[in-house]
């Protein structure tokens, strides 16, 4: 019945049953987290939201101010290369509830390393920068505004 309506040609009937085609079609809503994390449709980044690999070996050879170094790859990756110096590893999966949990006993149980805070300066990286400017526009959302995305990530710092 379907596609008798949208070979009759009318217009209006037409429009409705895509409409409904699509909506069929698309795949379960997930949690607000996962969209966030996963979603396919991407701000560009605008100037200040992504450090380069000089800034980077600056911040961490003089140790300025408060900054953290978040790995966001696997531990199966992670063994192979290593993390660049500073650096802790907490998976892309993790990262929301890493960012959501507020009590520093808590966070330090779960993740072995002291809480951030808010206002502190939190590069996030991974292999190449894809899951990792995820991560920073995640933090960024939920109040981390000085999240910052390493995008040369570790094919740029070990070269392979």
């Amino acid at each position: 019945r379907l596609s008798c309506l949208i070979s009759l040609g009318r217009v209006g009937v037409r429009r409705q049953c895509l409409m409904f085609a699509r909506l069929i079609s698309r795949p379960a809503p997930r949690s607000l987290f996962q969209r966030a994390l996963y979603s396919s449709v991407q701000r560009p980044f605008i100037d200040g939201d992504v450090v380069e690999k000089s800034q980077l070996e600056e911040l961490i050879k003089s140790n300025q101010g408060q900054f953290h170094l978040v790995d966001v790859r696997e531990p199966h990756e992670v063994s192979v290369t290593g993390l660049i110096t500073s650096a802790k590893n907490i998976p892309l999966g993790s990262v929301p509830d890493a960012l959501a949990t507020e009590d520093e006993a808590e966070f330090e149980r779960k993740f072995k390393f002291e809480r951030w805070d808010k206002d502190d300066l939190i590069i996030f990286y991974c292999r190449s920068g894809s899951r990792s400017e995820r991560a920073t526009q995640f933090a960024r959302s939920v109040g981390f505004l000085n999240a910052k995305n390493y995008r040369g990530s570790s094919l740029e710092w070990f070269g392979c």
